[in-house]
């Protein structure tokens, strides 16, 4: 039967212990650095080609604000319900009374 104890006798909860305290230790240090780093990583990773001006870059991002634009125009000419219709400040949702 075993007692708890090691081999030379002497027990081996506070080695356990230790053990999972690094473990949890480990863990928070790991996930904070993937937190901490690789979403700046991501977000970065073309960012030299913005600071640069690349044609390429700037040409898409003007195209789909110039489309954001149109259809945002159309929809509000045409009455059209928008995808977010009574939500976040639709000019037809309903307020509170005393609001503007």
């Amino acid at each position: 039967m075993r007692s708890g104890r090691g081999e030379f006798g002497r027990a081996e909860a506070p080695v356990a212990r230790r053990r999972r305290v690094f473990a949890v230790v480990a863990g928070i240090v790991v996930a904070v650095c993937v937190l901490g780093l690789l979403p700046r990583w991501w977000s970065g990773r073309d960012a030299d080609a913005w600071l640069r001006g690349d044609p390429v870059r700037v040409h898409g991002l003007a195209e789909e604000l110039v489309s954001f634009e149109a259809d945002d125009d159309r929809r509000r000419a045409t009455g059209a319900a928008g995808v977010v219709d009574g939500m976040w400040g639709s000019s037809r949702s309903p307020r509170p009374p005393g609001c503007r």
